[in-house]
């Protein structure tokens, strides 16, 4: 990020922080290179594995935005337990089916907490 000052800055969160083992507002020297991944990250297997299962669902998440496609890689990839992954990554992919590929975060957040009470 920009600082205004002709200067740029990185951010990262508590948990980056706590994995390297990094004090807040900490220098650190990094080096940067072009990610050449499909979306940017690392796609959980749980994630790949209900594509497969699901490829009517995985068509519509391909047309989402490569935003949209990361912050939704991201809601399951961020889980620690894998049956977890699995049950976002599902409710993910069901939820694009029944609005035909169609993301509001609101009306995904609810069908979250509809699964939960399940």
């Amino acid at each position: 990020m920009h600082d205004g000052k002709g200067n740029f800055f990185i951010n990262l969160n508590k948990d980056t922080r706590k994995i390297l083992d990094l004090e807040e507002e900490a220098l650190v020297e990094i080096k940067i290179k072009v990610d050449d991944s499909k979306y940017g990250m690392p796609i959980p297997e749980e994630l790949q594995t209900a594509w497969q299962l699901d490829s009517d669902a995985k068509g519509l998440f391909d047309r989402l935005s490569m935003g949209k496609q990361r912050s939704l890689i991201h809601m399951v990839r961020k889980l620690k337990s894998s049956e977890k992954r699995i049950e976002k990554a599902l409710i993910v992919l069901e939820y694009l089916r029944s609005m035909n590929g169609q993301l509001d975060y609101k009306e995904l957040n609810q069908a979250f907490k509809e699964a939960n009470k399940r």
